[in-house]
């Protein structure tokens, strides 16, 4: 019943109205922070006597409310999660759950059994049809207790109008007692480029991939500069090659590429920094080999910081924390002593990486995640920085960084994500194998010259210079950039919220509530997920046990609602 009735709301995009006296909420945006904000309060609802008058209108432009644009059922199957299955579970406890409450690998064995390993790096749009089909179940579970309707639109503006919320849609203008933004990525925005390049020879972000990356967009046997060498830059080269018919062949432990005749000619990737992203271990077994006592000791270490933590503290508090751990778990695998300067060591020769010895450390990764190679201080430092975050996450998160601490972790953080959260090692074998066909030309990777004059596009480092046919934007905006034009920009604009610090998210409370300097210009207000990034530390994540926001926002809004109607 629920699921005809929002498909029906859906495509007129007209809510039916609330009762004049029905408290009216309005969550925009609904990918995994929605559907899990969605869920927090249908739980708090559930374990009320008498149930208070509240209609809740969902608005996600998206077709697939719970996955969002990130995981569309509708994408490509070469397209992988970066983050084992085993860890995906879209409900909060185990002891309450009812039989349709599956976590992603129990609903993979009943619909999708191809793919239920738990340790395997599954297709997002596997992950997408599970997180809609949670979306479904929440949705229902709601209705019992309120009523709920979708539409899908894209909001552009919302403003504080005297006691209620003005949500202004493409189609339509409704009005809220109190509003919830969990808007993600707010579309696939990319970071603008310095460069300025032609809108013929630039494309301009990577997803949709059918639309971005078809073959009138990138033909057949191009030269392609590729902006970025991070996970989207690796989904843009799948799909330019996997995508379009290309095979990969297991050779031995590395894996060899057969081309499909429509790709291009060559791909060059370029960034930054030139430092590529490592693989991830699948299998627990290497984890689980490491005494579980060596992360809890360094867990209560970071947990029992004096805060906020100022850079003098910085050190001493965050980072020897994780070098020291992983000196330990590398001592504690191998047998044998391996001393913290041996793993300062290491890392110190990361930051340096030069371009030519890139494979190898990728090659490296690989073949430690596999088994096939005993571990090293960077899977050490990665394996540390995993083990220790949920504590990291915890200490840093609402003030526990002075502004100029968070200044000093960032580029630690950006940092850390390359060694730590990078994707499965089957993905970097394939970046290798098409490395080693001569696919990809890793000759301007790092920093080169791209100029484009009288139409000729070139890409250019040290005295190498060739010709290209395209350049491909694949770095996504970052959470501290939001739309100008959407709703997040809008309340930037007018100072109704605030960032922490010019290069970091929006400051709030613990219940998502926005930290504002104009009394009552948020009220009602919460705002949850990745433009937070930098008030919370790790936001990118399906993970429901790395924070409470969503629980805490859900509790807060029944007890306003019940005191309003008492």
């Amino acid at each position: 019943m629920i699921e005809k009735c929002l498909e029906s709301t859906a495509s007129s995009h007209v809510s039916s109205r609330p009762a004049s006296n029905s408290y009216q909420l309005a969550v925009v945006g609904c990918g995994p922070r929605g559907l899990y904000c969605l869920d927090s309060l249908a739980n708090e609802l559930q374990q009320l006597d008498q149930i208070p008058q509240l209609y809740v209108t969902v608005i996600e432009p998206c077709q697939y409310p719970g996955a969002g644009c990130t995981y569309d059922i509708r994408q490509p199957h070469h397209l992988r999660m970066n983050f084992a299955a085993r860890h995906i579970d879209a409900w909060v406890n185990r002891e309450d759950r009812t039989p349709q409450q599956l976590s992603l690998v129990e609903w993979m064995r009943c619909h999708q059994s191809g793919f239920a390993d738990p340790n395997a790096f599954v297709p997002r749009a596997i992950v997408g049809e599970y997180l809609h089909h949670c979306f479904r179940l929440v949705a229902e579970r709601l209705s019992r207790f309120t009523e709920v309707s979708l539409i899908r639109d894209k909001v552009d503006e919302i403003k504080r109008n005297e006691d209620h919320w003005r949500v202004s849609l493409s189609s339509q203008t409704l009005q809220a007692n109190e509003v919830l933004l969990t808007i993600g990525h707010e579309g696939w925005r990319t970071t603008a480029m310095q460069e300025e390049i032609s809108s013929d020879r630039l494309i301009e972000g990577v997803f949709p991939i059918c639309k971005q990356l078809n073959l009138q967009q990138v033909a057949p046997q191009a030269k392609v500069a590729l902006r970025g060498f991070g996970l989207t830059a690796i989904d843009a080269v799948l799909s330019l090659t996997e995508g379009r018919g290309g095979k990969f062949h297991e050779c031995g432990n590395e894996l060899q590429y057969e081309p499909g005749g429509w790709e291009p000619e060559i791909i060059y990737p370029y960034s930054r920094t030139g430092r590529p992203m490592l693989a991830k271990p699948s299998s627990p077994t290497l984890i689980d080999a490491v005494d579980t006592a060596i992360w809890d000791k360094w867990r209560t270490v970071i947990l029992n910081s004096d805060l906020p933590i100022s850079p003098s503290g910085f050190d001493v508090c965050l980072w020897q924390p994780v070098i020291r751990a992983a000196s330990e778990a590398l001592t504690d695998i191998k047998g044998s002593i391996h001393s913290v300067t041996e793993v300062t060591q290491w890392f110190e020769y990361w930051r340096l990486l030069p371009p030519e010895m890139v494979a190898n450390v990728m090659r490296q990764s690989a073949e430690i995640a596999l088994g096939n190679r005993p571990p090293d201080a960077g899977w050490a430092i990665g394996e540390a920085w995993r083990q220790l975050y949920p504590a990291l996450v915890k200490t840093i998160s609402h003030g526990g960084l002075s502004n100029n601490g968070w200044t000093q972790f960032k580029p630690l953080a950006v940092e850390m994500e390359r060694i730590a959260f990078g994707p499965s090692e089957e993905n970097v074998r394939k970046i290798l194998a098409l490395i080693d066909h001569g696919m990809i030309d890793l000759t301007f990777l790092a920093r080169p010259s791209l100029t484009e004059h009288i139409g000729i596009l070139k890409i250019s480092k040290d005295s190498k210079t060739v010709n290209l046919d395209r350049c491909i934007n694949a770095v996504i905006a970052s959470p501290n950039t939001p739309a100008t034009t959407g709703p997040l920009g809008s309340l930037l604009s007018r100072g109704s919220i605030k960032c922490i610090h010019p290069t970091l998210g929006i400051d709030i409370d613990r219940d998502g509530r926005p930290i504002s300097e104009i009394p009552g210009d948020t009220a009602g207000l919460a705002i949850l997920g990745r433009a937070t990034e930098g008030c919370v530390l790790g936001n990118d994540t399906l993970s429901r046990k790395l924070h409470e926001h969503d629980r805490l926002w859900a509790s807060g809004v029944i007890k306003r609602l019940l005191m309003i109607q008492s």
